[in-house]
């Protein structure tokens, strides 16, 4: 082994014997070293030739065109060190069965290191410093540090390809400690980072731009991605995918962030499993879809572009927060459930038509914090948050179905909201914040809790049903009722009904059938009303006929009364109790002989009301009855 000095004392052929201080031209035992050529001729290298170890020296200038291979390394424990002048297409092949470091580093206006490829069992090859390669890095066997003491940035322009595609695990890796590392940013022409069975990437800590990512269908292919951020710009255009993660391939998130910028419709893919990322954003004005499955261990973030489910209908899970903050998410007929949901003005969250399941909140106390554009597809949300927690709906487009099942959770509307179907309150609590006014066209069902005795907005629920061991707390305003439940009841009480001094407006366009108004209890002072109007709408319909059905219900209203125009108040069976204590005002009509037992507070029958008792008597606590031009049938 000897130390081979080049002196260009003949031409600038590496072949020349004549250009080399020893006489000979180096041979794989040598330690090959380019000096200073300002005075002296380059070197350009003939052909591929194999060396112990390369020093490029400051100010020496080297030509390339084949690949040097390096055996061992010299007496610092160098394979390569390269600090002088490169032509544009320098190779090395490092062979070095043993640790040894290497500094490809070039001055400045001169060319570029090409390709690097590190192809030895027993090669534990160290960055000493920044490393930039014009084309393409490859380690079939072996391993490359970026130096976890200094943390050197390294930079591939083409493609990088990491184990020998055979074998065992762990037999090449890619160590990246907390380096910056750039691997074929913006490439298309295939994938960037390719980790075959036999491959490592360890990503470590630093900050990451890949183009696009291959994680082959083995076990003993592994890649684990930087605990910080990994942003992926580019694609394998032949089948338009960004993330590719093989059958039974080895993947980790790192429990990082994956930072999608591709301006191209493109897909993240993992055959016969699932996507499992820590925290994802997507930063592009196209379109991404995952296949067949996503979950975030941490926040989802969309920033611009659509994120698609697509025709499949693949799932997605957001542990933290899903932040629709510009674009569109869409959800087609997915499962989909995040921690929290977030739309931001200017973004748009297209609902699956299944369910958005909801199980956590924001930092800022919120399960849902809507100020963008959400479309429901007919799909229900389902707010499984176990503590108290707010939901912010007033925005551009309503919820379908609205469910909360959880025991320990209170969920409250902080603006005025519309359900453009239902509302089930399964378990747990849904309220609203004191004077919020809350529309929900369709059916109300409540087994846990809804209300709170501080609530004064105006309700209007399609029908109301409070399932045995449920509580409705009403409004201190007024809950108007326009619709009938399976039962044809548009209040039904099983369970407790606080009035909390508020009005119950029982509202109906309807021009066949009758609709009962009110299913209570057989247990007086149990369904207890404070005020109670009837209204008929529409212009062609009959009189609309408000009953109490059951058996021995109690109809109990502690202040007024109001019988609509066209309304009729009666007992569906003819078994029912009337308890009301303050004034009934009689537009419509009051069937007083429906009811076993009747007590009465003041009376006034307008011009058109009608006051039906003749079957039996009536007491009137108030001792007041008034008949402003209205029909008395005693």
């Amino acid at each position: 082994m000897a130390v081979v000095t080049w002196d260009g004392s003949s031409s600038t052929d590496f072949a020349t014997a004549a250009n080399w201080d020893t006489g000979s031209v180096p041979t794989a035992s040598d330690d090959v070293i380019i000096p200073d050529t300002s005075s002296i001729n380059k070197c350009v290298l003939d052909q591929a030739r194999n060396i112990n170890s390369f020093v490029l020296a400051a100010d020496g200038e080297f030509d390339g065109g084949n690949t040097l291979f390096i055996k061992g390394k010299n007496a610092a424990g160098e394979a390569v060190k390269a600090q002088g002048k490169l032509g544009d297409v320098t190779d090395f092949t490092i062979e070095t069965a043993s640790a040894a470091t290497v500094i490809l580093t070039k001055q400045s206006g001169s060319g570029s290191f090409r390709d690097l490829t590190i192809n030895h069992a027993s090669a534990d090859i160290t960055l000493a410093a920044a490393m930039s390669l014009g084309r393409n890095l490859t380690i079939t066997a072996g391993e490359l540090n970026t130096n976890s003491g200094s943390n050197y940035a390294v930079t591939v322009a083409g493609r990088t390809d990491i184990g020998p595609a055979s074998g065992a695990a762990d037999q090449a890796t890619l160590t990246c400690n907390a380096s910056t590392v750039s691997l074929g940013s913006g490439r298309t022409s295939s994938f960037a980072l390719v980790v075959n069975q036999g491959g490592t990437f360890t990503g470590g800590t630093g900050t990451h731009t890949i183009g696009s990512i291959d994680v082959k269908s083995n076990s003993n292919a592994k890649c684990t991605l930087t605990s910080g951020v990994t942003t992926i710009d580019g694609e394998h255009a032949g089948d338009n995918k960004a993330l590719e993660i093989g059958t039974n391939a080895t993947f980790a998130h790192g429990s990082g962030t994956v930072t999608h910028t591709l301006n191209a419709n493109t897909q993240y893919n993992r055959t016969g499993g699932v996507v499992a990322l820590n925290n994802f954003i997507q930063n592009n004005n196209s379109n991404l879809q995952v296949s067949p499955s996503l979950t975030c261990a941490g926040d989802f973030t969309l920033t611009a572009g659509e994120f698609d489910t697509s025709g499949s209908n693949y799932a997605v899970t957001v542990t933290g927060d899903a932040a629709i903050n510009g674009g569109q998410f869409v959800g087609n007929a997915s499962a989909i459930s995040f921690g929290s949901l977030t739309i931001a003005s200017g973004g748009t969250y297209s609902a699956t038509s299944g369910t958005t399941t909801i199980t956590s909140e924001t930092s800022g106390g919120y399960a849902i914090d809507h100020d963008g554009t959400f479309t429901h597809n007919n799909g229900t949300v389902l707010i499984t948050t176990p503590a108290t927690t707010l939901l912010d709906l007033l925005a551009t487009g309503n919820l379908y179905n609205l469910t909360i099942n959880h025991a320990s959770c209170v969920a409250r509307m902080v603006a005025h909201t519309t359900i453009d179907n239902d509302v089930t309150v399964t378990a747990g609590t849904l309220n609203t914040a004191y004077d919020v006014n809350v529309t929900v066209t369709g059916d109300v069902s409540v087994s846990g809790t809804f209300g709170l005795a501080d609530q004064s907005g105006a309700h209007s629920f399609g029908s109301l049903k409070i399932a045995s061991g449920g509580t409705h707390i009403a409004t201190s305003g007024t809950t108007t009722l326009t619709n009938k439940n399976s039962s044809n009841y548009m209040l039904e009480d099983l369970g407790t009904f606080t009035h909390n001094n508020g009005t119950v407006h029982f509202k109906a366009d309807t021009s066949s059938g009758t609709w009962y108004a009110v299913k209570g209890h057989s247990t007086e002072d149990t369904t207890e009303f404070y005020n109670v109007t009837t209204e008929r709408v529409g212009s062609s319909i009959g009189n609309y006929r408000v009953c109490v059905g059951g058996s021995n219900q109690f109809f109990t209203v502690r202040n007024n009364l109001t019988v609509g125009a066209n309304c009729k108040i009666f007992s569906s069976n003819g078994s029912s109790i009337l308890r009301h204590s303050g004034l009934a005002t009689i537009d419509g009509e009051l069937d007083l002989d429906s009811f076993t037992d009747i007590e009465m507070g003041a009376v006034t029958i307008n011009s058109g009301g009608t006051l039906e008792f003749d079957n039996g008597s009536i007491t009137i606590k108030a001792e007041s009855l008034r008949n402003v031009g209205g029909t008395i049938n005693a």
